[in-house]
């Protein structure tokens, strides 16, 4: 079972943001994984905002 906390994900979207401000690597691949890490990462936002509102 998972047991990752918004704290995780705030901390990967940071990872990513320096991940994308690297010259070394190659931008469009960098920026395909950008758009899924954003993706999933707004399911997470999402499911944990309903969970919040039903409490």
């Amino acid at each position: 079972m998972v047991r990752n906390k918004m704290e995780d994900l705030n901390n990967i979207l940071f990872e990513q943001l320096e991940r994308l401000n690297d010259d070394s690597l190659n931008l469009d691949e960098e920026l395909k994984r950008a758009k899924a890490i954003s993706t999933v990462s707004d399911k997470l936002i999402q499911s944990a905002d309903l969970q919040f509102r039903v409490m």
